[in-house]
């Protein structure tokens, strides 16, 4: 008969391995619940501690993350895992030094892992030090050439420091990576090679959020008289908005063309909208002069343009959007509302609403910060961004930060600040040290000088519109 210590033991191996069944299949709430019932039974198991751990850390629930982890590290401190996953809860709650140490340790106990130098990869790129980053990757694709994080971590670094050629060959590592898993719709498809197509149809598909389906249209103009048919599928709301952009080529959403196996079959070709690159973008020089490729409904934004410089008073329009929706990364790339108030009251313009979601208690806010902002009844920023682009387009200036209003204006040619964080949160297609952008000549970027703070960019567009807002191109 067991005794009641190797009962407790041998129900907490087993609640243990129950919770990792689910979390193989990603039910982290009910593998979070067998690890916590396994550590009642044994309250030091190692595995159950460091699974408990993980569990929160994907459930968002980052400071029970750090405790739990850092009980297992106390536990087992040669578990390079162990290490790993405490950096990656340690950086969410921006606690960036201690989640170095914790890469640090990973990295001692196990150089060739991978995963713990892509840890410290991240964290380095938060910090802001974009060569330690890149050389931490380095590092992880030596360790495991195979290593689909490393490969694209390392990428987004190269495009951001201009390595265009290399930096797009390794972007293309970015379908193995989990956040593209589910995401690759049409790579069964022949891949277009990057020479014409003298014959057939070439299928562009559009991949991620608005903004960069935004971005990489920006390259689809190009693609005019490579092939003698070119079919874009993209995001549904943006189906109006890019058919009128690109008259030579047919658009379709995505969802039609996935429910449509005839004209699935008609394609000779694919390639998703960000490998343009490769053979588009292959350099800085690479860059069209080209103002905007957006076309905005002409009638609607004269409407527009009209009805805000009548509520102006013929003075200037200007549009403001303040956060990011961003699931990772939002936090880091709004900026509050209150110092945003402060920098921009007392300006005699008129400020329209182009932040998408519920602003109620912004619009509070602002008020009482001597702000006000008008906000449009008829345009929906999400539901109708055909609309959208029309406001976006009727206007004088945007100030925005790095959301897919930003993508708006640049693609639209119409004049844009955009306020861009330093550390998480700084995409690659911004580059580094520039205050202009090749991919949208009529914005201009603010940069943070630090991660946290976003006192000195404020200060500068304060300054920037005391001098005048500038002329649209």
């Amino acid at each position: 008969m067991l005794s009641s210590v190797a009962a407790e033991d041998a129900d907490a191996d087993l609640l243990n391995t129950l919770g990792a069944a689910y979390m193989q299949i990603g039910a982290w709430a009910d593998a979070k619940e067998r690890f916590q019932a396994a550590l009642d039974a044994q309250s030091d198991h190692p595995e159950a501690l460091a699974n408990l751990g993980t569990a929160h850390y994907r459930l968002g629930e980052q400071t029970e993350a750090v405790d739990i982890l850092s009980r297992a590290a106390a536990v087992s401190p040669g578990n390079a895992e162990t290490q790993f996953n405490l950096s990656l809860a340690l950086r969410a709650l921006n606690r960036l030094d201690d989640a170095e140490a914790a890469a640090r340790k990973a990295v001692e106990l196990s150089p060739d892992s991978a995963n713990a130098h892509v840890a410290m990869g991240v964290i380095r790129a938060a910090q802001g030090d974009r060569a330690g980053a890149e050389s931490a990757y380095r590092r992880g694709v030596a360790a495991d050439p195979r290593a689909a994080e490393a490969h694209h971590n390392l990428a987004q670094m190269l495009l951001a420091d201009g390595q265009l050629a290399e930096g797009w060959d390794e972007f293309e590592w970015r379908w193995h990576t989990s956040d593209f898993a589910g995401a690759d719709r049409f790579l069964d498809l022949p891949a277009w090679d990057g020479a014409p197509l003298s014959e057939g149809t070439l299928l562009v598909w559009t991949e991620q959020g608005v903004g960069d389906q935004i971005l990489y249209s920006g390259m689809v103009p190009d693609l005019e008289g490579r092939a003698s048919q070119v079919l874009v599928a993209c995001e549904a709301r943006l189906v109006p908005l890019f058919a009128r952009s690109f008259p030579f080529a047919e658009v379709i959403s995505q969802a039609g063309l996935l429910s449509d196996e005839t004209r699935q079959a008609s394609v000779t070709a694919q390639i998703p909208a960000g490998s343009l690159g490769r053979f588009l973008r292959r350099d800085v020089e690479g860059f069209p002069e080209r103002s905007k490729y957006l076309a905005a409904d002409p009638d609607r934004v004269e409407r527009l343009r009209a009805a805000y410089k009548e509520r102006s008073g013929g003075k200037p329009v200007i549009g403001v959007s303040w956060r990011s929706a961003n699931p990772r990364f939002g936090a880091a790339k709004s900026v509050p509302i209150d110092p945003l108030a402060a920098a921009l009251a007392g300006t005699d313009v008129l400020f329209v609403d182009l932040q998408y979601g519920d602003t109620t208690a912004d619009h509070a806010a602002a008020a009482a910060g001597g702000w006000t902002l008008f906000s449009d009844p008829d345009i929906d920023a999400k539901a109708n961004l055909d609309a959208f682009a029309a406001q976006v387009a009727a206007l004088d200036l945007v100030i925005t930060v790095s959301n897919s209003t930003a993508h708006f204006a640049g693609a639209l040619g119409v004049p844009g600040w955009v306020m861009v964080p330093a550390g998480q949160g700084r995409f690659w297609y911004w580059f580094l040290d520039r205050a202009d952008s090749p991919w949208y000549p009529s914005l201009r970027l603010f940069r943070q000088a630090a991660p946290g703070t976003w006192d000195d960019v404020l200060a500068a567009i304060g300054v920037a519109l005391r001098d005048g807002v500038p002329a649209k191109p």
